[in-house]
């Protein structure tokens, strides 16, 4: 966890996320009842996804932007819920089978009188190759 004394420059990082069909289908085919299921789409069908020139199933943009948010309550504590904020963008494809790791890194602290302190971050998610697909903001009060 993120604490008051945090240097302005520390960096975290989280687990790595394997993005298997199994997560792929689970987290973008639909409510489970539907008839049908799971439906198909580029995220759950390869036949489909290759149809709209992509090599393979893709994971939606907010299935990794999920995992960030897991990580920024890691770093905050449940409190992130109630003081936090994130604004990023996806700006690559994470397809099946890889892995998705979030990152974050100390921008600046800011005294909050009535909270403790706010650490601004610098956020991304890359994949296993190094390559970024998510980039952003976050922040969240810590003390």
């Amino acid at each position: 966890m993120i604490e008051q004394d945090v240097a302005v420059g520390a960096a975290f990082q989280g687990g790595g996320k394997k993005i298997t069909a199994a997560r792929l289908i689970t987290f973008s085919g639909g409510p489970l009842t539907d008839a049908g299921w799971p439906r198909k789409n580029i995220h759950t069908d390869t036949d489909f996804a290759k149809s709209t020139g992509l090599p393979s199933r893709c994971a939606s943009g907010t299935h990794f932007q999920g995992q960030m948010v897991e990580f920024m309550v890691d770093l905050f504590g449940e409190r992130w819920f109630e003081t936090g904020s994130m604004n990023v963008k996806f700006v690559d494809l994470v397809l099946e089978d890889q892995i998705v790791t979030a990152h974050a890194k100390v921008v600046d602290k800011k005294p909050d009188a009535k909270k403790g302190t706010r650490i601004e971050l610098e956020v991304w998610s890359e994949r296993n190759d190094g390559r970024k697909v998510m980039t952003g903001t976050a922040a969240g009060v810590v003390g």
